[in-house]
């Protein structure tokens, strides 16, 4: 098999027995005509014959390193870091999530907030959000559920306050715009 990527980020893929020469200006040409795939016939009896050859005695790949130990000071600085990053990101949404939604009321200036906390604390935002797989899913660890009637309720209103941060920093700060997972089921 022969595999290449054109300029336009497409791959060409050639199946067949050939052999490939490289001319002295750095062309690759094909020397062998025969570029046809193998018959089923053909791969099935190969593949029989791979599965009857000492199939699961080949060898894979397994790390000849020692594992390392981790002192308690490394477990307890990655626990220390983890609950940092929950505060911060607990904190940004506490002040996002005030009065989210309700017509008529006080909003916070969520432009000024994003303009505000991402250069210092955007790097502590982003893990969390990476440690929990998306932005909804790091809005549905900080939200009270107490406060929603039901379970979609509240996953319902957890992904409109993703979808709502994901606006507003699509100018801001694009990086965390496209945190928000596609598809979402509430």
């Amino acid at each position: 098999m022969f595999q290449f990527e054109l300029k336009n980020g497409k791959t060409v893929t050639v199946v067949g027995n050939f052999k490939v020469n490289i001319t002295n200006y750095g062309d690759l040409v094909l020397q062998q005509d025969n570029l046809k795939r193998k018959s089923l016939n053909t791969m099935f009896n190969e593949m029989n014959d791979k599965l009857n050859d000492d199939f699961y005695k080949e060898s894979i790949a397994i790390s000849k390193e020692k594992p390392q130990s981790i002192s308690y000071e490394d477990l307890q600085k990655k626990k220390d870091y983890q609950n940092l990053i929950k505060s911060k990101f607990k904190d940004f949404i506490d002040i996002w999530d005030e009065n989210f939604g309700i017509e008529d009321t006080d909003q916070p200036d969520r432009v000024k907030l994003l303009r505000d906390t991402m250069p210092f604390d955007g790097k502590k935002i982003m893990d969390f959000i990476e440690n929990h797989g998306g932005l909804t899913n790091g809005v549905l660890q900080v939200i009270d559920q107490d406060r929603f009637e039901n379970h979609t309720e509240f996953r319902k209103y957890c992904r409109l306050l993703a979808e709502n941060i994901t606006q507003v920093s699509s100018i801001i700060c694009p990086p965390l715009a496209t945190k928000l997972e596609y598809p979402f089921k509430p």
